[in-house]
């Protein structure tokens, strides 16, 4: 097993929420979340963990503190926590 995959298993992740998008070019999203954005659901939660799985097509993020990267098909981006 990767680490990553036991790094999710002893953490004991709980809960969700996910939005299903489609774009096309050209498009630009800027997204805040913070832990009270997901409250509703979930109550007050000490941490949230914000990403973007791309299923096809390409997209480029920027990061918080200004790097891009170029996210493909199959690829997930994790956004850090601000």
């Amino acid at each position: 097993m990767d680490a990553l995959s036991d790094v999710l298993r002893v953490m004991r992740l709980s809960g969700g929420v996910f939005l299903n998008a489609e774009f096309t070019a050209p498009w630009c999203l800027r997204v805040s979340i913070a832990p009270n954005s997901c409250a509703p659901y979930f109550g007050r939660n000490a941490y949230l963990v914000a990403y973007h799985f791309v299923l096809e097509g390409t997209m480029r993020v920027r990061m918080p503190d200004g790097e891009e990267l170029d996210v493909e098909a199959g690829q997930s981006v994790i956004v850090p926590a601000q």
